[in-house]
């Protein structure tokens, strides 16, 4: 009896099988290194030689690990919005605005955090005068008092001081705003 034997034309596909598992295997060897030096080397990952003691620490001693405390992200950047109101209408990008003599109008206020507001009316000379102080709530609404263009013809500004809480121990910067109106 004669035992069976590999003809010569099978080895070239068992060959060519093996070289095309062992370069897939290689890649997904080295996609997954890859992985784990970027996993390793992101902020927060648990990949600094302190925090790999404390794993090993950890499951040596049968204690949960507990990753380090990770810095606190600044506090966001405050945020202002200011409208125009004039004889009800609300005008809501109000960079440059004319308006006639005796105009009545008001500001609608709006923040995205607490915080103090100051208003100052510099008139067409360049005086500054504070004319408005309030409160403002995140996400509500404040409107000024009604103010009056009177005096002097030009360009009058209104700069809009924004002071923003603390917010954890962290204090974001102070806003301004300014709006112009063309006192016709």
């Amino acid at each position: 009896m004669s035992t069976p034997t590999a003809t010569s034309s099978s080895k070239p596909a068992y060959l060519w099988l093996r070289h095309t598992l062992a370069i897939l295997t290689a890649l997904s060897l080295g996609y997954v290194a890859a992985s784990g030096i970027q996993y390793l080397r992101s902020p927060g990952a648990p990949a600094r030689p302190e925090a790999l003691a404390s794993m090993a620490a950890s499951s040596a001693t049968g204690m949960p690990y507990r990753p380090l405390a990770r810095p606190r992200p600044p506090a966001s950047a405050a945020r202002l919005s200011a409208a125009v109101v004039v004889a009800g209408n609300l005008i809501d990008h109000p960079e440059q605005l004319a308006l006639p003599s005796d105009s009545v109008f008001a500001l609608s206020l709006r923040g995205d955090h607490h915080g103090r507001a100051d208003v100052y009316a510099i008139n067409p000379a360049g005086q500054s005068s504070h004319i408005w102080s309030g409160r403002l709530q995140a996400g509500q609404d404040l409107r000024t008092p009604e103010m009056r263009l009177q005096g002097m013809r030009g360009t009058e500004t209104l700069r809009i001081v924004f002071r923003p809480d603390a917010v954890d121990g962290h204090q974001p910067a102070t806003l301004v705003r300014q709006l112009e109106i063309l006192h016709l």
